[in-house]
């Protein structure tokens, strides 16, 4: 089985969800440890979220997610075709999710997101 896409994610320093509620109708819930913005799968698609860059991040930028059985291997498997580590291998929030992102060759990111099979 190939790697799906299984979340969205808009990342900017003051994160507008009234902005995406008006236009496409979104309703975020913060209701988290992080305060992160989560949007239902029911409203998008698949599921998403939005909130302030990570440490020392500065740009804004919307990404997905990809579910992969495990984030080491997929981050050296990116680093061997030539991309880079844009975000490390964490924990979300504690017990949340476990992330990561990587960039391509030309930076683009794309997250991962790990589920072991």
């Amino acid at each position: 089985m190939t790697a799906p896409v299984v979340h969205f994610e808009i990342i900017s320093k003051h994160s507008h969800p009234g902005f995406y509620e008006s236009v496409f109708g979104w309703q975020a819930d913060r209701n988290n440890p992080a305060g992160y913005g989560t949007i239902s799968a029911e409203q998008t698609g698949i599921s998403g979220g939005m909130g302030a860059p990570y440490e020392s991040e500065e740009m804004p930028y919307a990404t997905v997610y990809v579910a992969v059985p495990d984030i080491n291997e997929a981050l050296e498997a990116a680093q061997q075709a030539g991309g880079s580590i844009a975000l490390s291998k964490r924990e979300f929030f504690p017990g949340g999710p476990t992330i990561a992102q990587l960039a391509d060759p030309d930076g683009v990111r794309i997250g991962l997101l790990e589920r072991p099979a």
